[in-house]
């Protein structure tokens, strides 16, 4: 990926790549098989770029697309079967401080190697303190506002104000969108900011309650954390809530306190991917927990103080 900020002024541009490259420092310490691997970030001439694993499958938003194409949508089973499988992808991210900000069906990837979702575009994603009830951009200087309207919520879009439960209020969007093969835009009441995507589809009632749990517009009343969201979802449907499998110690890759830059692109080549398509189930299925791959040495070449 090439970084590439709208405003081009120098001072502008040079926060913006001091921004970018500390961002790459939480990215790096990532390790989880849902979310890509981000190796490093290299500057070439007045160009930074960005170097992640490459994900082989269809964003949701192209197979939802497909469907609809098909008159068809995702199944409730389907779609409990993906929150099963990303709410620990949360659980993870928000355990090490970070909350994605951007999550959207384009910003889901069914993996055709795992048949897992994947959790991609964490370029946007903030590193902040959680030992607060929530944590407001709006209060830092120059504070950029990420999201995508009809996904955040409103707190967010408007103030920058961002917490666990933001993550959980997107992740809900796509479950409806999926289900009802309808936009965010036709499914909120925007004069009673009332959701009514439950007028689309029939689901569980227990799952329309966690699901709207969720959506509340109000952030008090959601889940304050995605193992929360999980029980409730475990609770309501009478499933075993899924493990989560956090990476150990050995996998995990041990940055410094400072940003690494290459000044050589990094070469990697992709693993084989295999063509199995995700099969329709009856059940709630619980995903498969996949182990971390073992992680290659990053070579130093640079170091960028923050």
């Amino acid at each position: 990926k090439e970084f590439f900020p709208s405003n081009q002024l120098t001072a502008t541009l040079d926060k913006s790549f001091e921004l970018f490259r500390r961002e790459a420092v939480t990215l790096y310490q990532l390790q989880h098989p849902q979310i890509p691997k981000f190796w490093e970030i290299f500057q070439e001439d007045s160009r930074l770029f960005l170097v992640e694993d490459f994900i082989e499958g269809q964003t949701y938003e192209a197979l939802i697309n497909e469907r609809i194409r098909n008159r068809k949508t995702f199944r409730e089973t389907e779609v409990v079967s993906l929150l099963r499988a990303l709410l620990p992808v949360l659980t993870y991210l928000h355990g090490q401080g970070v909350i994605h900000r951007d999550i959207s069906p384009d910003n889901i990837i069914l993996s055709t190697k795992t048949d897992l979702p994947i959790l991609i575009d964490l370029g946007a994603a903030k590193q902040t303190i959680l030992n607060a009830t929530m944590v407001s951009a709006a209060t830092t200087p120059r504070a950029t506002i990420i999201g995508k309207t009809g996904y955040s919520p409103d707190e967010q879009i408007r103030l920058g104000i961002v917490a666990p439960h933001s993550d959980l209020y997107a992740l809900a969007v796509p479950a409806i969108v999926l289900m009802t093969g309808t936009q965010p835009n036709q499914l909120l009441d925007h004069y009673a900011l009332k959701w009514t995507w439950e007028e689309h589809v029939q689901v569980t009632p227990a799952f329309a309650q966690v699901l709207n749990r969720m959506l509340s517009p109000t952030p008090n009343q959601r889940f304050q954390s995605a193992d929360e969201a999980q029980q409730a979802l475990a609770s309501a449907l009478s499933i075993a809530p899924t493990s989560v499998s956090t990476p150990t110690p050995s996998d995990a890759v041990n940055p410094s306190s400072e940003t690494v830059v290459n000044t050589d692109p990094m070469t990697f080549s992709s693993p084989a991917i295999s063509a199995t398509q995700r099969s329709d189930t009856d059940q709630y299925a619980a995903p498969t927990q996949q182990s971390a791959p073992t992680q290659q040495a990053a070579t130093v070449q640079q170091s960028v103080s923050g």
